[in-house]
């Protein structure tokens, strides 16, 4: 019999009462690997820790309560370097308020051992929180750009499965860098592709991503969330976390790439093409900006 890859599931939650039980059994649910559970929760003040307790029964569930809240970044940058992941094959990260298929991970990890993949990521369905069926595949697994890690993310940090060697570098970094990034699965992608390792998207979807209100990010559905994004563009506030994200991955060759560098290769910055012509006019705008300043 094939021996089962032992995987390290990291989980920051907060206030997560209504989603978590169901996260969890999905998570335990899962086919031909050995689960383990690590849980960060942010000062919770409704009844997400008694929700957990109710695994108690399990030894497969390892949880915390942050002396203070640190919000869902940095509760996971802590997941990453505070815990001892030496011992497991893979590492995935999860929200508190998705559903897992079965094969999740071990469809995963198959996708990664396919190539010489270090890291992956997926597709997702949505499903809205008012009802209980599924919208929409939604699509996440362009073909990969040279410098599209710098301008966006891969998709959910739920989605993601890291090999135990980049795990270790991760979390080496983490802890000898001060990595305050707000959007900790940007900032994941974005070290692995600088540093050289590969990264699979996969078509494949396992995983049922919960859009509902208390969101922290979401997926562009509806007219309130392009609004939201549109206005992180206009305000500065996206290519801010641009320049932010290049200065924490301690990259010196980035520094030397500036606005102009990434018009000339606008093509290489976004995976989907209608994505590319916004880039354009982002980098343009703020290319026009600085030398206005």
């Amino acid at each position: 019999m094939k021996k089962k890859s032992k995987v390290a599931v990291l989980l920051a939650t907060f206030n997560g009462e209504k989603f978590i039980y169901k996260q969890l059994e999905t998570i335990l649910s899962q086919k031909n690997v050995d689960i383990h559970i690590f849980i960060n929760d942010d000062v919770s003040n409704d009844e997400t820790i008694l929700q957990i307790k109710k695994f108690d029964f399990t030894n497969k569930i390892h949880y915390k309560v942050n002396k203070e809240r640190l919000g869902p970044g940095k509760n996971f940058y802590n997941l990453i370097s505070s815990n001892k992941l030496s011992k497991f094959d893979y590492v995935a990260l999860s929200d508190q308020d998705d559903v897992w298929l079965d094969m999740k991970i071990s469809d995963g990890i198959d996708a990664i051992n396919s190539g010489d993949y270090d890291c992956y990521s997926s597709d997702f369905f949505i499903q809205y929180d008012s009802n209980n069926t599924a919208l929409k595949h939604y699509k996440k697994s362009y073909k990969l750009k040279k410098y599209d890690h710098l301008f966006e993310s891969p998709g959910p940090g739920c989605s993601f499965i890291l090999t135990k060697n980049f795990v270790s570098f991760l979390s080496n970094f983490i802890k000898n860098n001060k990595v305050t990034f707000p959007y900790h699965d940007w900032f994941i992608y974005a070290l692995a592709r600088t540093n050289g390792y590969n990264w699979i998207i996969d078509s494949k979807s396992n995983l049922i991503y919960r859009q509902h209100d208390n969101n922290v990010v979401g997926v562009n559905l509806g007219i309130r969330a392009y609004i939201k994004r549109f206005s992180r563009i206009i305000s500065g506030t996206y290519y801010r976390d641009h320049n932010l994200l290049k200065s924490q991955l301690n990259n010196l060759d980035l520094h030397k790439k500036n606005n102009l560098f990434f018009l000339l290769n606008i093509y290489e910055t976004r995976r989907k093409l209608n994505h590319v012509f916004i880039m354009f006019f982002i980098l343009l705008i703020s290319l026009f900006q600085n030398k206005n300043a």
